[in-house]
């Protein structure tokens, strides 16, 4: 009988160590139903079609197990480094600079524009949300006496945020006003300037409608947070609502979104925002997906997921053991990275040095180097590969030797079943 498994990873009630592979605990088994092999009609066109499906099946049995993170990498690197973590993120002591500076500026031109932007960006970095409106309440009245279509688009755009931010970093989650007042004053940002931040804040409005449907009632408590892993697991509520927007939107539109949103608020942590960006990632690049599903399976181990997005393990590879090799070389490398910047930027902040002041802040910044990910994967020698080309060639007899019958049986039959037909309705003319 021909068939054709389909195979569901889901996890384990304990979520995995990343030296743990994936366990592979349920399969869909399809095949031709009795009510197609009992129709003749069905069965004269299903038959030569699984024939096709199983022939194929056997020639390329092996692509999955033999792709590699390396090749499914390529061309993705801004993704691959926001899914482990490897984002430019500031200490506070950067922004700390900066509110010293700025806060002077203000203090003996209360209308400067870019200066209270940096104000209010700053305290809403480092927490601050007080401070953080009461200086774009000040940016308001400047911008009523000296209005300026850009610094217009730029207060909605921070407003905007300080608001969702300020929710976020709340303790009460029931009251959605200041999400209400959030999703506002970023749409209106948005009708000033469309295109600015490559359509991050269509993005991050997205992000907070899913927020504000109402998924925190479901995970607002801690034994909620230490169930995750199930929720990990069940449809999520909001789900098909962010698959129809990223279709809508355009992947890599979506994708650069919520990267600048990594970057510029929300952190490299956040499960909402690795779940967000992992249904940016094409279908066949399985073993990305697979690395969204890890981080976010650790880090909802302490944070709590608001958007209601679901994550799943799509694939998992064979050789498990090269890929959580190369996914903790992700990990080293991605927190090698955030340190080292860390360590520049303060080293320079005791000099007395920030970009707002020094031109050539960044003039000696070394970037670490990423991971060669071809390194840590197996290369096949010449022996295995005349063995996988000895297979092919068996694979292609094989379709030869069952596919080939079974389409000569079927076309056979069709044929005759077609002249029996004729026949019939020659010898009696009457007959429709």
């Amino acid at each position: 009988m021909l068939f054709c498994l389909i195979f569901k990873f889901s996890s384990s009630e304990k979520a995995p160590d990343i030296e743990n592979s994936q366990k592979c605990e349920e399969f869909v088994l399809i095949h031709p139903s009795s009510e197609i092999l009992g129709n003749p009609t069905l069965r004269a066109k299903i038959l030569p079609i699984l024939a096709t499906i199983a022939m194929a099946a056997m020639s390329a049995a092996c692509a999955w197990d033999y792709d590699t993170m390396s090749a499914e990498a390529k061309g993705l690197p801004d993704l691959v480094d926001a899914l482990v973590g490897r984002i430019q993120i500031y200490p506070p002591e950067y922004y700390q600079f900066r509110i010293d500076r700025s806060s002077k500026i203000v203090a003996n031109d209360p209308a400067n524009l870019d200066e209270l932007d940096n104000l209010i960006v700053a305290y809403d970095k480092l927490g601050n949300s007080k401070e953080a409106f009461r200086y774009a309440a000040i940016k308001r009245k400047a911008l009523d006496a000296h209005p300026n279509k850009e610094h217009e688009y730029r207060y909605y755009a921070n407003l905007g945020t300080i608001e969702a931010h300020s929710w976020f970093r709340s303790a009460d989650h029931q009251d959605k006003s200041l999400l209400d007042k959030s999703i506002a004053h970023l749409k209106k940002c948005i009708s000033i300037n469309p295109d600015a931040h490559f359509g991050r804040e269509i993005v991050q409005v997205k992000m907070i409608e899913l927020a504000h449907k109402g998924l925190m009632s479901k995970l607002a408590s801690p034994q909620a947070n230490l169930e995750m892993q199930n929720y990990l697991d069940m449809p999520g509520d909001n789900e098909d609502e962010w698959e129809k927007f990223v279709e809508k939107t355009g992947a890599d539109k979506v994708a650069k979104g919520v990267i600048g949103m990594m970057t510029l608020g929300g952190g490299p942590d956040s499960p909402d925002l690795i779940a967000a960006l992992q249904a940016t990632i094409p279908n066949d690049k399985g073993l990305l997906h697979q690395i969204a599903y890890q981080r976010i399976r650790k880090l909802s181990e302490k944070k709590i997921a608001f958007a209601g997005l679901r994550t799943s393990a799509t694939y998992f590879p064979v050789d498990s053991g090269v890929f959580f090799r190369q996914y903790k070389a992700l990990l080293d490398n991605a927190s090698l990275y955030r340190t080292t910047l860390d360590g520049f930027i303060k080293g320079k902040l005791k000099q007395g040095r920030h970009p707002d002041v020094d031109p050539h802040f960044w003039d000696d910044w070394k970037e670490p180097p990423h991971v060669d990910l071809a390194s840590l994967e197996p290369t096949l020698r010449q022996d295995q590969k005349e063995v996988l080309a000895i297979g092919s060639i068996l694979g292609g007899c094989c379709m030869l030797t069952v596919g080939l019958p079974i389409f000569l049986i079927v076309r056979a039959r069709r044929k005759a079943a077609k002249r029996i037909l004729a026949d019939d309705q020659a010898s009696d003319p009457e007959k429709p």
